[in-house]
């Protein structure tokens, strides 16, 4: 099975709840191995990122587009690819090393935004912001991750990150038709 194929099978059968704590989880997940990357590499300009953060970038940019796919239209599709140039703009400037402590805050807010939109699509728990103002908090997010990610992840690392991603939506899709045990997550 292909990775458009494995892809169309997650979109099919993951819930949209499930995706948005998917989402909040692996946040949680890359943000944790930025901090220890951070805090091991303290003051040393280093290029190469630990395969922990490398596959925790790759698991967030998946559930991402899952869930972009999910809940987004085209056009918000196309907004998003804006931010990311109008961030990688912004950014670009910065040092490795505050681009990272960057990104291991954004993580953490994109989990808060995957929360709050859960939130506010259930109406448990209610939150004064509309579904609307949820998914476009999350969408700002979203942007902020995949610009400090195509930064920090280039080239080898990059092309790594992709067959990480096709490896992980089959065992995703495998997963949740039963294939293989434990349907929900991707790792």
């Amino acid at each position: 099975m292909n990775y458009n194929e494995s892809k169309e099978t997650v979109l099919q059968l993951l819930p949209t709840d499930d995706a948005i704590l998917q989402l909040a989880e692996e946040c949680v997940e890359l943000s944790k191995e930025f901090l220890i990357f951070n805090n091991t590499e303290y003051g040393m300009p280093t290029r190469v990122m630990p395969t922990g953060a490398m596959e925790e970038a790759a698991d967030v940019e998946l559930v991402a587009e899952v869930l972009l796919d999910k809940i987004y239209a085209a056009y918000d599709r196309r907004i998003l690819g804006s931010m990311v140039g109008s961030i990688l703009i912004v950014v670009k400037g910065l040092g490795l090393i505050h681009i990272r402590k960057v990104l291991h805050e954004v993580c953490h807010d994109l989990a808060k935004a995957a929360l709050k939109l859960r939130r506010a699509r259930s109406g448990e728990n209610s939150t004064p912001i509309t579904e609307e103002e949820a998914k476009e908090m999350l969408l700002c997010h979203i942007s902020m991750i995949m610009a400090l990610d195509t930064i920090l992840f280039k080239n080898e690392e990059r092309e790594q990150m992709e067959k990480i991603k096709e490896m992980k939506m089959e065992r995703w899709a495998e997963r949740l038709r039963g294939e293989t045990a434990d349907g929900n997550g991707i790792q």
